[in-house]
């Protein structure tokens, strides 16, 4: 099986397709997991073919599924609003099951927490990137990254582009489980040079397992720089042609007047 996730890096939201609303995709814990570490944190991994015309926002609860009893906690999200992390203020006990609930988006979530913690899937089998310039009507490079696993596991899949060597930010892209497949898609701004990627895994508790930081490169060539328009002669008497045709007519008008 394979997932295909689509998102925009930043410095080309609004440029190539109109936004779109998030739609909960992933998240870790999972519904139905168990033995999640008790200072896990809940991450919800949102999508938007776009990009999001607004941050993705977790309107909810978080319950102990027991007796009920909300937990306190707090939010954060990424920069571009398609990830939501949700972090207990106290670390969650072992042998309960908790309920997360959305209610602006929603869904709901149940796990039971234990000290084992979530299997986590290994290192990928394969890595792979593809990029494609487009110089009509914008300059834009489409990347294509598909990162491929033996196994199925559980883990955060985080990765960063770089272009002629710069790296920018790490971003979740999805919160893996149900497939060993997944094609990730970027839209940049701007044509031209090497692009790289590089990926990592994250368990549930935000810590880092592993890390491929050359995952892979892809290069394009710069779209062409616009034509000049023609500035030759012309046999018509417009811009750049002759004006004695014109002078001519003007002299006869005259005399013709008299």
């Amino acid at each position: 099986m394979l997932i295909s996730l689509t998102i925009s890096s930043a410095s080309a939201l609004g440029t190539t397709e109109p936004c779109d609303v998030p739609v909960l995709s992933t998240t870790l814990p999972a519904d139905g997991d168990v033995g999640v570490l008790p200072d896990a944190v809940i991450t919800l991994v949102f999508h938007a073919s776009g990009g999001a015309c607004a941050p993705a926002t977790f309107g909810g609860t978080l319950t102990r599924a027991s007796d009920g009893v909300e937990v306190p906690f707090g939010t954060m999200s990424d920069a571009a609003g398609l990830v939501v992390t949700i972090v207990p203020e106290e670390p969650l006990e072992v042998g309960q099951t908790y309920e997360v609930a959305g209610e602006v988006f929603e869904f709901v979530v149940r796990f039971e927490v234990g000290e084992e913690g979530l299997p986590m899937t290994a290192e990928p089998s394969d890595l792979s990137i593809e990029a494609t310039a487009s110089c009509d009507p914008l300059e834009l490079t489409m990347l294509r990254e598909v990162v491929t696993f033996d196994a199925l596991g559980r883990g955060l899949l985080q990765t960063r582009l770089a272009r002629d060597g710069a790296f920018g930010d790490w971003t979740t892209r999805a919160a893996l489980g149900d497939d060993t497949t997944y094609i990730l898609t970027d839209t940049l701004l701007g044509s031209g040079g090497e692009h790289c990627f590089g990926v990592r895994l994250l368990d549930e508790t935000g810590e880092v397992v592993w890390t491929v930081d050359d995952a892979g490169c892809a290069s394009t060539d710069a779209c062409p720089p616009p034509e000049e328009e023609s500035r030759g002669c012309s046999t018509a008497g417009g811009a750049g042609g002759s004006v004695l045709p014109l002078l001519l007519l003007a002299f006869r008008r005259r005399r013709t007047r008299c």
